[in-house]
């Protein structure tokens, strides 16, 4: 992956953290994964109703059959699932030059 730009932030108050990151990028290799985004500023916490919420802009980045690319913070990671509109599907990079992904969502860090 080569970026053209990466921006992110975020704001805590008390337990509850929203962040928000906008990426442009290049993708020359897809690898076998899940697409995710790692690195949030602090773990999710575990248990029911600890999930972030999420919106997703997403261009011609991932692949799913489900389409509608959604944003999921995974209980117990600091890292952002993407996955199709119902969560049961995940998607997966695809190769290509000029792709963009933001997300902006809050969720209860551990």
């Amino acid at each position: 992956v080569s970026y053209s730009y990466r921006y992110g932030v975020y704001y805590r108050i008390g337990n509850l953290v929203f962040i928000a990151c906008h990426i442009s990028m290049s993708i020359s290799s897809v690898g076998s994964n899940y697409a995710c985004i790692k690195g949030l500023p602090y773990t999710c916490a575990g248990g029911s109703d600890k999930y972030g919420l999420s919106l997703i802009e997403e261009f011609y980045a991932t692949n799913t059959g489900e389409g509608d690319p959604r944003g999921f913070v995974v209980q117990g990671t600091t890292r952002i699932d993407l996955r199709g509109h119902s969560g049961a599907v995940a998607n997966t990079w695809i190769t290509g030059s000029n792709q963009y992904i933001g997300y902006s969502g809050c969720y209860i860090k551990s």
